[in-house]
């Protein structure tokens, strides 16, 4: 990979970081990641309740947590991938 290639590569990855931060304020966003937060507190609840032999009940209230949790994580995941592509691209115009 060329140096133009790498530099044009971390700039995708701080726009994108940039443009999920912005998302992720936007009402859309603040819905999205409230609905996580939503599915999340119930999944939690249900693994709380769900009788230790009800196998289908853990699965799903497991599967609940991991989604929302994975719903975040990608958004916060993208937004941090995308500072530290900045932080790269800063270093090289100081050189």
């Amino acid at each position: 990979m060329s140096t133009h290639d790498e530099i044009e590569a971390l700039m995708e990855y701080a726009t994108l970081g940039e443009q999920v931060k912005s998302f992720m304020q936007s009402d859309v966003g603040k819905f999205l990641l409230a609905r996580a937060k939503q599915e999340y507190d119930a999944g939690i609840d249900a693994l709380k309740s769900v009788k230790p032999t009800d196998v289908a009940g853990l699965l799903i209230a497991q599967n609940n947590v991991r989604r929302a949790e994975s719903i975040r994580g990608w958004l916060e995941e993208a937004i941090v991938t995308g500072l530290k592509a900045l932080d790269v691209l800063e270093g090289r115009e100081d050189s």
